[in-house]
């Protein structure tokens, strides 16, 4: 499977707003301004504010009161512990079917139907075990590691 470059920033863009979360007043997430983000994640302003916007309408992030039009902020969304990798996959890709450049109506694919039918819901399975919480907060050995370069 071959994910999309988008992909790869919206987990840059998740990382960078998971990991910065602190609470502010009022117990409300800190924001990240988008310029803000476009800078650690490492990507142009425009593609972060396009990989927001899919975050966005996928409720994997939030745009916070704090903003002003010019840069607004993000802040993640709510229950992202009970988001995963596959909630990711299915917002930027639109899909997580390994097999669905495959012609449905070829004798391969009537042949192995359920042979890929498994494959793909155990990949289903497979990437939505996997905590985006978990994934993207640093631990202690994290920082360590970053720090020692």
């Amino acid at each position: 499977m071959h994910l999309k470059r988008d992909t790869d920033f919206a987990l840059r863009v998740l990382y960078c707003l998971v990991n910065s979360r602190k609470t502010g007043e009022g117990g409300q997430e800190k924001s990240l301004p988008l310029a803000k983000i476009a800078i650690q994640a490492g990507i142009p302003r425009m593609v972060a504010r396009r990989i927001c916007d899919r975050l966005r309408e996928a409720q994997l992030i939030e745009l916070c009161d704090d903003c002003d039009g010019l840069d607004p902020a993000y802040c993640v969304g709510p229950g992202l512990s009970r988001r995963s990798l596959s909630d990711v996959i299915r917002a930027m890709e639109g899909s997580n079917s390994l097999f669905a450049v495959f012609g449905r109506d070829t004798p391969v694919y009537r042949h192995c139907r359920q042979k890929i039918d498994r494959i793909e819901r155990a990949f289903e399975r497979m990437m939505a075990d996997v905590s985006l919480e978990k994934l993207l907060e640093e631990d202690e050995k994290d920082r360590r590691v970053l720090s020692d370069r």
